[in-house]
């Protein structure tokens, strides 16, 4: 049974860090049977406070990084009551100003200085709102959750060539990627023109492949493994009791996943690289998730 809990509650972590759909959707439909007993057997999920329109930020760590940082920034609005979800990154060069340092920088280093909490707060600031949960994934999690499915399928629209560890090619069209080459994929944007934005392009694609092998038959089978490639990985301010009521209430919103993405353009000052983001543009995404809160079209 501990096993079972674990799993059920992994599987809604890893849902948030994977675009916020597959295993989690497939658990709660495919095993409703088992998900009664469960819940059954533990507090009533009417105890949890969770409530109404969420925004969750979750952040993929990199920890092999000399200075740890946010190599990954999402937010998740998820409106139960039009059943519809707002994915999009904030590009984690992103030039803001962070709480407690003096001057300007990027977003990412939040994390850094003052870990979770401080990213949190930047975040707050950036998109002038209160987040409601946090869910931190390290990237060694990511690259062992896509071996654990056997891998990815991809359609690549930019040949470049993976030049750390073990060398790889991504030609243009369809690509099957193993964990290394996926972590890989979704990293790179120095070969990109695009930049952050090819790079989020790239995350959506694999977020998505992974989605739908989450939906097979084939995932309960595998819980044992992704379990212990998850364990250590993942980290949420979430209780158990808040996501039993996110699977009572909020299930069919992550079915409906909308994204959009933070216009901006690079720039580079005193020798380092940002992202920098118009006050309009800024404006523009405040609204745009003040909107989704609201139920309203954005």
């Amino acid at each position: 049974m501990r096993n079972v809990y674990l799993f059920f509650m992994i599987t809604f972590l890893l849902t948030c860090f994977l675009s916020l759909g597959g295993l989690f959707y497939y658990y709660y439909t495919i095993t409703a049977g088992q998900k009664e007993k469960i819940t059954s057997e533990t507090t009533d999920e009417d105890s949890s406070t969770v409530s109404g329109p969420q925004i969750i930020l979750i952040a993929g760590t990199d920890k092999e990084e000399t200075a740890s940082r946010a190599d990954v920034i999402m937010i998740l609005s998820i409106h139960s009551g039009n059943e519809s979800t707002l994915l999009f990154n904030i590009p984690r060069d992103t030039r803001v100003s962070i709480p407690g340092r003096e001057g300007m920088d990027k977003i990412n280093h939040a994390y850094s200085y003052g870990g979770m909490p401080l990213l949190k707060k930047t975040v707050e600031e950036f998109l002038d709102t209160s987040l409601d949960f946090t869910v931190e994934a390290d990237m060694e999690g990511f690259r062992e959750v896509v071996d654990a499915y056997d891998g990815v399928t991809v359609q690549n629209d930019l040949e470049f060539i993976k030049d750390e560890g073990e060398p790889f090619t991504y030609t243009e069209g369809k690509l099957h990627l193993n964990g290394d080459q996926a972590l890989y994929y979704v990293r790179m944007r120095k070969q990109d023109p695009r930049g952050d934005l090819g790079r989020n392009l790239r995350q959506q694609q694999v977020l998505e492949a992974l989605l739908e092998k989450a939906k097979s038959p084939a995932t309960l089978r595998k819980a044992e493994e992704l379990l212990y490639a998850l364990g250590d990985h993942i980290h949420t301010d979430m209780t158990f009791q808040d996501i039993q009521s996110f699977s009572y209430h909020y299930t069919p919103a992550l079915t409906q996943i909308q994204t959009t993405e933070i216009q901006g353009a690079a720039d580079e000052q005193n020798g380092i690289s940002y992202y920098l983001v118009s006050s309009e543009e800024q404006e523009k995404t405040q609204l745009r998730l003040e909107r989704h809160q609201a139920g309203k079209s954005y």
